[in-house]
């Protein structure tokens, strides 16, 4: 009985405090609209929400094509790097490729595969974002 009697305080308070908000004590004009104010103010509180929207998405998409190029330039740094390494190490690169073939052809179980690739996985994408870093840092 006394756990159900604190669940029912916790909601009438919980209750409460909405009640509050909507009414405009805590959360300012778009509260106060969405309860049922002035058709104007919904009107209002709309279009402010839609800026922010907007604004937000834009904000996201420059942020992912920001990404989408250092991601697509460091691709780049790393195709002329491993030429320039097959160019002057033939032999080195004839070896990493065939262990990476032996690897991924099932010479090593799946998991220890699996654990393999996601730890250089890693690697490669923390060489990477820190490359990208100390670049946009420079620039």
């Amino acid at each position: 009985m006394k756990g159900s009697e604190t669940t029912g305080t916790q909601s009438s308070e919980t209750r409460t405090r909405r009640q509050a908000k909507a009414s405009g004590n805590g959360n300012g004009n778009s509260a106060k609209a969405a309860s049922g104010g002035d058709p104007e103010d919904v009107r209002a509180a709309a279009s402010e929400v839609k800026e922010r929207v907007v604004e937000t998405g834009q904000h996201l998409r420059e942020d992912a094509n920001l990404m989408a190029e250092t991601f697509t330039d460091a691709a780049t740094e790393i195709q002329v790097y491993l030429r320039e390494q097959a160019t002057r190490r033939p032999y080195a690169a004839l070896g990493a490729a065939a262990g990476i073939g032996f690897v991924l052809g099932g010479g090593l179980s799946l998991r220890l595969t699996s654990t393999l690739l996601t730890i250089g996985g890693r690697l490669l994408v923390t060489a990477l974002w820190q490359q990208a870093s100390q670049n946009a840092t420079t620039h």
